[in-house]
């Protein structure tokens, strides 16, 4: 059966069997509702270290998915983003595939290291860890990914590791200057109520 590409959950399993071999950790809404709470989203995020999102558009073209690079590497806070639309067969925008990679390379292999794998709709996929769900979104720029950083710094607080987030927010806020990523911790911590 033909995967339904206007439901991200099927896109993300796509990504997953693209990116297959190479470091990324899904993201986003996705892994909101796995960490938070559900909430509800169009698209499918995952974070990457290095992917070129040719390399995905290659993979995905393999698998029969028509795909195009709408933009690649543009900064978003402590992130370079690249979007992959997906389309229909009638050749219509259906979908979009974000590739999220932190602007460190070193905090984005020690997030990548420590992804989990867990099933979605009965597939195995790799998802970034709680910790690095909350320090991604804390990287960006959005009100949005602040409430969501703080919505799973809340549902985790017994599991989070605590130490961990602070270690790396401190080596981020060094590494970034100007993003005042301690500061945004802090008003995380605060909306999470912890």
């Amino acid at each position: 059966m033909k995967p339904s590409l206007d439901d991200p959950i099927q896109l993300a399993i796509l990504a997953e069997r693209a990116l297959r071999g190479r470091p990324h950790g899904l993201y986003g809404g996705l892994a909101l509702a796995v960490y938070g709470e559900p909430r509800e989203t169009r698209d499918a995020d995952v974070a990457v270290l290095d992917c070129a999102p040719d390399t995905v558009t290659r993979e995905l073209g393999a698998l029969g998915i028509e795909t195009t690079v709408s933009f690649n590497g543009v900064p978003f806070g402590g992130l370079l983003i690249s979007r992959v639309v997906v389309y229909s067969e009638a050749r219509e925008g259906l979908n979009t595939l974000d590739l999220v990679q932190p602007a460190d390379a070193e905090y984005g292999r020690r997030a990548l290291a420590r992804t989990v794998t867990a099933p979605l709709a009965g597939e195995p996929v790799s998802i970034v860890s709680p910790e690095d769900f909350v320090i991604l979104k804390l990287l960006s720029t959005r009100d949005r990914d602040l409430e969501d950083a703080a919505c799973v710094h809340n549902r985790c607080r017994d599991i989070l590791d605590h130490r961990l987030v602070a270690a790396e927010v401190t080596l981020l806020d060094a590494a970034l200057p100007g993003l005042g990523l301690a500061a945004k911790h802090a008003r995380c911590v605060v909306l999470a109520g912890s």
